[in-house]
């Protein structure tokens, strides 16, 4: 069924479906298959059940073919996270993991958290200002609605045709930056109808810009003028204020200038059906004829985020830079006496309402950059927290690479190890005893200093490798060479200095020297007196 009609000031012609058993206008189409089964078939069923057992026997064969690595797995997991310290209890291991668990679980939530919020983070806009002595100027239209094309009364050679004129405020004619828009193309509609409409456009190139400073430039703000049939009181002036760069009028129009459009013709010709319906408010407003007229601008470069993911990061966001305007207008009551000592229909003056560059930029409130500064925090807190109950333990200078690595990259860490590091029966600082005996074998005191000076030298170049920095150490070396061993301003006058011919490790032994039987190895005597250094044995070169 086709129906036309009205409804006050609504007009329609629409295509509707009228339902007969419910005597009702349809608004929306259901549409539903009362025909499809809900059951599901046997086959279904089969299927799904052999392949959760053919899923089953892969992933027990996959267990069997790789046990050994599980198995190293599994106990390198252990070794990771059991580990209690020499004489301490098995509850403060327990509760120590225990803690460890519950604050793993905070941390998991709240980086849940912060991540979802940064997600579904909002958009907010901070207005940027910045001082500038020039300012761009606005486009304008100007559209007489209800204003013939040629007076009645001609007076003094002016027909009273629609006229606009301009000047700034030093005397800068700019009424070349005006065109008459041809109505053919295109023309507004005013749901007044007051009449013809003719419209003009203000259009100035971008090295016309206001100056707020006197002196040898354009001005500080615009004087039109409008112009037209005095005898026509009834008429209208619509006014329209756009950004160069977001003017429909230049494309629909075809101005054939260099300022480029940033508009699609999507939006072009939705502006043009809103210009049809009279639906355009924003920045528009109508002048009565015998008035004086203001209005204020403010041209902002509104930067949009993008719809894409990288702007979740919240670094070097990918934006769209828009310029929109901003107006304040004001106009005055027509004044009866106005024709009588002009010949226009009015005056309207646009200037800039701040004399700045602002920019808009809009930016999420959350960002994963947010997110990871609070995550640091969060996670500072809970270790500062489990330090606080279960005290510190030190780091290893080896990272998850070393300590997980496998096959020749672990070989190659290990070798590395051996072949800078090598030790003999003097056992690894740290990790074997000092007294550590190999046999029976009675060792002289030379042999005991060897061994203390072998594991002191491995000591030093693995606290030089992984844990300390001997810059200061190197820095002292360079100063006692250039000042001289004999004369050493970091050691006081009083301060005992061995002497030349006594060994660094001599002092420790020397109560077990005093009290050896004559039947000691004399070579070994020998050896602690000397006053040359004992080095690693030939065999660790």
């Amino acid at each position: 069924m086709f129906c036309k009609g009205g409804a006050l000031n609504n007009y329609y012609n629409d295509v509707n479906t009228f339902d007969f058993s419910q005597s009702s206008w349809l608004q929306s189409f259901d549409s539903s298959n009362s025909s499809s089964d809900s059951t599901v078939s046997k086959g279904l069923i089969a299927g799904v059940t052999v392949a959760g057992i053919v899923l089953l026997l892969i992933i027990l064969f996959l267990i069997w073919k790789f046990q050994t690595y599980l198995r190293w797995l599994v106990f390198r997991i252990h070794n990771d996270i059991w580990k209690p310290r020499t004489g301490e209890p098995i509850w403060a291991e327990t509760s120590r993991l225990i803690s460890q668990v519950f604050f793993l679980f905070i941390f998991i939530m709240f980086l849940y958290f912060i991540i979802r919020q940064a997600i579904k983070s909002p958009n907010v806009t901070q207005r940027i200002e910045y001082a500038s002595a020039t300012v761009d100027v606005p486009d304008v239209r100007f559209c007489f609605d209800g204003f013939p094309a040629q007076s009645k009364m001609i007076m003094n050679g002016d027909s009273g045709a629609p006229g606009i004129s301009c000047m700034t405020d030093n005397g800068y004619s700019c009424t070349s930056f005006i065109q008459k828009l041809d109505m053919s193309v295109f023309q507004p509609t005013f749901s007044d109808s007051l009449g013809a409409v003719t419209c003009f456009l203000f259009r100035a190139p971008d090295a016309f810009k206001l100056t707020s400073t006197s002196g040898a430039n354009n001005g500080s703000r615009l004087l039109f003028t409008m112009f037209g049939d005095l005898q026509t009181t009834y008429g209208r002036i619509h006014l329209s204020v756009y950004p160069k760069n977001m003017d429909p009028n230049a494309k629909v129009y075809n101005t054939n200038d260099t300022i480029p459009v940033y508009m699609s013709q999507a939006d072009v010709l939705n502006w043009q059906t809103a210009e049809r319906n009279d639906l355009q408010s924003e920045n528009v407003f109508t002048i009565q004829p015998s008035t004086y007229s203001a209005l204020s601008y403010d041209i902002v470069d509104h930067r949009y985020l993008q719809p894409v993911g990288w702007n979740y990061v919240g670094f070097l966001p990918i934006t769209n830079s828009t310029p929109v305007i901003e107006t304040n207008f004001r106009s005055e009551a027509p004044n009866p006496n106005y024709t009588t000592t002009h010949t226009d229909l009015g005056l309207i003056a646009v200037y800039p309402s701040s004399w700045t560059t602002l920019i808009d930029r809009e930016v999420k409130m959350y960002t994963l950059l947010n997110a990871l500064g609070f995550t640091g925090g969060i996670f500072s807190m809970l270790v500062a927290v489990q330090v606080w109950l279960f005290g510190f333990r030190p780091r290893s200078p080896w990272g998850v690479v070393h300590r997980w690595s496998t096959g020749s990259r672990k070989q190659s860490l290990l070798s590395g190890l051996q072949s800078k590091f090598k030790t003999t029966d003097s056992g690894i600082p740290l990790v074997h005893p000092v007294h550590h005996r190999t046999g029976e074998v009675q060792e002289t005191e030379a042999q005991r200093v060897s061994r203390v000076e072998e594991r002191m030298q491995v000591l030093e170049l693995l606290f030089k490798s992984y844990y300390v920095d001997d810059e200061v150490f190197r820095s002292l070396d360079n100063a006692n060479k250039n000042v001289g061993t004999n004369d050493n301003p970091f050691l006081a006058s009083s301060e005992k200095v061995p002497t030349g011919n006594q060994n660094g490790f001599s002092h420790m032994f020397n109560e077990r020297q005093s009290l050896a039987s004559s039947s000691s190895d004399p070579n070994s005597q020998h050896l602690l007196n000397t006053g040359s250094d004992i080095h690693l044995r030939n065999d660790m070169r």
